[in-house]
């Protein structure tokens, strides 16, 4: 089923953006305030750890002065020194920030999936409204139309007091459906303008040209899941950062802690004295320094943080089964909903069908007199609603494999190129 709806409200004098499914991702990366906020922060985790082999490189530092006492004495130095300290405190820390990194990165971008996920739920919301006011508009005016023909009846003395009641009960419900439905379409257009961060939109396609309405099935999703669950992949680097900070802490126990400092100082001394005669002093001095502490005993100190790293990485192996399973659970769920939808969908398009015929029949059969254009009205109302249906029913099954593609990654992974 292809269709072309377009959905419209003007908020302000602004630009009209036009928007489609397609346009969704490139509007997110380059409007969203959270997402760049936390671009952002990755960018500068970035530069940290692009900075990391600047800790093995030593400081310069340059240093002078001039000096005069009362003697009439003048003296002038000048020097550079260089200093590098190495501990073994720095491999761990780096390691742990590497890990700590990559868990950010894939948080940004699961993130990002999300955003893109929850954009899209509310452009379906948006064309479900509008259909939805489509249809309302639709029925409202068979309504009157309806109600118009009970009361020309009633005063003819062919319908009753309670015919035209029932009818005028029915125009008036179709017209609060009418209203109620017109405020849901220009509120969720108005959600998903702001999410955009734009103001004035246009909605300009809903179902993807060509998109499979097929079932999917485990072999093309639940496997390679298995490989790139975001929520796995973070709980197992906060295992190997707890696993790694737990080595840390055993060789500040059982092993010395080494630091090494290497120093280099170029000076130059030029000072005169009361007779005038200036010497010079020109010193090279290089030094190279390794200490260790062995701890002997830390009142348990070492072995209580030890214990709770222990804990800690229980924890986190823990979090990795959590993940994997929920992330498995959810999406057997979404594969389920959406075989099921997609199923249902055949029978809509059957009943979409039947409805269409029931209609083109009573209006022949009011046309040869034997219907009533009651019935008739009644039957298009039927026909407009199964429409309806299958349409909300299409949406449902796009949004589905849009959660799946989001569970495994690629929000747009279900959807044709």
């Amino acid at each position: 089923m292809k269709r072309i709806i377009t959905l419209c409200i003007i908020i302000s004098a602004a630009e009209l953006f036009c928007i489609s499914l397609r346009d969704i991702p490139g509007i997110i990366a380059s409007n969203s305030l959270p997402l760049k906020k936390q671009r952002l922060e990755l960018q500068s985790r970035e530069i940290e750890i692009g900075n990391q082999l600047l800790r093995f490189t030593p400081n310069l530092v340059a240093s002078g002065g001039m000096y005069h006492d009362t003697n009439y004495n003048w003296a002038v130095s000048g020097g550079v020194s260089s200093t590098l300290t190495v501990s073994q405190d720095i491999f761990f820390d780096q390691a742990v920030e590497r890990l700590t990194y990559e868990n950010f990165k894939t948080a940004y971008l699961q993130f990002y999936q999300s955003e893109l996920y929850d954009t899209y739920a509310l452009y379906v919301t948006a064309l479900k409204d509008r259909i939805s006011l489509e249809i309302a508009l639709s029925n409202e005016q068979l309504s009157k139309k309806q109600y118009e023909f009970v009361a020309s009846k009633k005063q003819s003395g062919n319908a009753s007091e309670l015919d035209l009641i029932n009818a005028l009960a029915e125009y008036d419900n179709d017209i609060y459906t009418s209203e109620l439905s017109r405020i849901n379409a220009q509120s969720s257009l108005s959600k998903l303008a702001q999410k955009l961060e734009l103001n004035t939109i246009t909605i300009l396609e809903d179902v993807p040209a060509g998109m499979p309405l097929t079932p999917i099935t485990a072999s093309n999703t639940l496997i390679p899941a298995q490989r790139v669950f975001a929520a796995v992949s973070i709980a197992s680097n906060s295992l190997s950062i707890e696993e790694t900070r737990r080595l840390q802490t055993a060789l500040r126990r059982f092993a010395p802690f080494i630091s090494v400092t290497g120093t280099a100082d170029l000076v130059r001394h030029t000072y005169t004295t009361a007779a005038e005669a200036w010497v010079r002093n020109n010193s090279l001095d290089l030094s190279l320094g390794v200490s260790f502490n062995l701890p002997i005993w830390g009142r348990n100190e070492v072995l209580g943080k030890l214990q709770q790293t222990d804990l800690a990485i229980q924890r986190a192996k823990t979090d990795i089964e959590l993940a994997a399973k929920n992330t498995k659970k959810e999406l057997e769920e979404s594969v389920l909903f959406h075989n099921n939808k997609t199923a249902l969908l055949n029978v809509s398009r059957q009943r979409l069908k039947s409805a269409e015929l029931n209609t083109k029949m009573m209006a022949e059969s009011y046309r040869l007199g034997v219907s009533s254009l009651i019935d008739f009205y009644q039957s298009e109302k039927s026909y407009r609603e199964a429409k309806r249906d299958l349409a909300f029913l299409t949406y449902d099954v796009l949004l589905l494999k849009l959660n799946i593609g989001k569970l495994l990654d690629d929000t747009m992974r279900f959807l044709p190129k």
